[in-house]
């Protein structure tokens, strides 16, 4: 059976200036090939606008659309 790895820590991506503070990579490995096919962390929209520091927003997205560029064609080898 394989391993599952559920949890890695590591530092923030430097060039993500999209999260503020705690941040995730979803991410698959189908074949031995990684795949990114989400991530999610804190954002501070709403700290913006209604003016209150204290308020948090946590936000997370999973693409189901990489997967499907993942899948062969069901009739690739039909002419």
């Amino acid at each position: 059976m394989d391993r599952v790895n559920l949890l890695s820590i590591g530092e923030p991506f430097k060039e993500n200036q999209y999260y503020k503070g705690f941040q995730f990579t979803i991410k698959t490995v189908i074949n031995g090939v990684v795949h990114f096919i989400g991530d999610g962390g804190f954002v501070d929209w709403t700290q913006k606008i209604i003016g209150n520091k204290k308020e948090r927003l946590l936000i997370s997205a999973i693409g189901l659309d990489r997967l499907l560029l993942l899948e062969q064609p069901l009739n690739s080898h039909e002419n």
